[in-house]
């Protein structure tokens, strides 16, 4: 149980999904269903949209990577999480989930849940549209990221948002 949750309040959560799966499952039909028995996610202000990826699919400086890349393109990325800054806890993801000790879970990008990492900085929704892109671009960064962790060997890759945008384009 998620202690920010509130008692009349649920949590989601997935068994692991493959992402040639993620279009297999009926999205719509669940939050359909959701949004009819009055439940809100976007509008309540107190839901963030969660997404992890097992740690082993990339090293761990290729994790480092793209926690710093969250940070140094920040405003890009605050964007796409469709977060309301200044607004509460649905506010500035980078700073709630921001430069907080290595070994805290309030980070943009999660990295101490053991065999998983978490991408923590999206805003909760009700929204198939809304859901399905942020699970893609948690998908296309860490595509993006295992593409460079190749070419870049031992040293390790240096991600940008630009360099990652044009690898999204291409």
């Amino acid at each position: 149980r998620d202690g920010s949750i509130a008692s009349d309040g649920i949590e989601i959560v997935t068994s692991p999904i493959a992402p040639r799966e993620i279009g297999r499952i009926p999205w719509y039909n669940l939050l359909r269903s959701l949004s009819r028995l009055g439940c809100t996610s976007h509008d309540s202000g107190a839901c963030g949209l969660h997404v992890s990826i097992s740690r082993g699919y990339l090293n761990d400086r290729t994790w480092g990577a793209i926690r710093s890349m969250l940070y140094r393109d920040r405003a890009l990325f605050e964007q796409l999480s469709r977060r309301l800054i200044g607004k509460g806890n649905q506010g500035d993801p980078f700073g709630f989930c921001g430069f907080t000790p290595r070994d805290s879970k309030y980070q943009a990008l999660n990295l101490t849940k053991g065999p998983v990492c978490e991408f923590r900085f999206f805003r909760g929704t009700l929204s198939v549209a809304s859901f399905i892109a942020s699970i893609e671009i948690v998908r296309s960064i860490v595509e993006y990221a295992k593409d460079r962790e190749r070419v870049a060997g031992d040293r390790g890759p240096r991600l940008t948002a630009r360099s990652w945008i044009e690898w999204v384009q291409d």
